[in-house]
């Protein structure tokens, strides 16, 4: 879409000037091409916000959480997201780093877990299916502190 822009991009209005090379061309039915500055900054644009799209779209895929599974020893736990790709990311972290920020019986449509040393949240769809809810409620619902002073 960028290099369409870049090679095809109309001067339509009136206050983006016409490139020089087009004035010369006074018979040519084509719409004027816009001057070498606006193409290049709109095709800069182009790429900047496509680029924004994909890196948000990215992360907010590796945050949806697919399901939790608490792991044999009971000390653990498996968290399997889906990466952009299509394939499994699985994170396994102890419970006593994983912290509820919100509790499952809230209005809200996600349940945002914070792991400790992980930069985002990881998000739980509340319309999913919980097969032990109050297993859940016990271990990964609960709000942990990490250690940090709440003001």
């Amino acid at each position: 879409m960028s290099l369409v822009m870049f090679q095809s991009m109309p001067a339509l209005f009136s206050w983006i000037p016409i490139d020089e090379s087009e004035k010369r061309k006074e018979g040519s039915t084509r719409l004027p091409l816009a001057d070498w500055k606006y193409r290049a900054g709109f095709s800069l644009f182009v790429i900047g916000t496509s680029t924004a799209m994909l890196v948000t779209i990215c992360v907010l895929s590796l945050r949806s959480v697919t399901s939790i599974t608490l792991m044999k020893n009971s000390s653990n736990v498996l968290i399997n997201t889906i990466t952009p790709v299509g394939t499994p990311f699985k994170t396994i972290t102890p419970i006593t780093e994983v912290s509820a920020i919100q509790q499952r019986t809230t209005q809200a449509g996600n349940i945002p877990l914070k792991l400790k040393n992980h930069r985002f949240h990881f998000l739980v769809d509340k319309s999913g299916h919980f097969l032990q809810p109050t297993l859940f409620d016990r271990t990964v619902g609960i709000s942990r502190n990490f250690g940090q002073v709440k003001k």
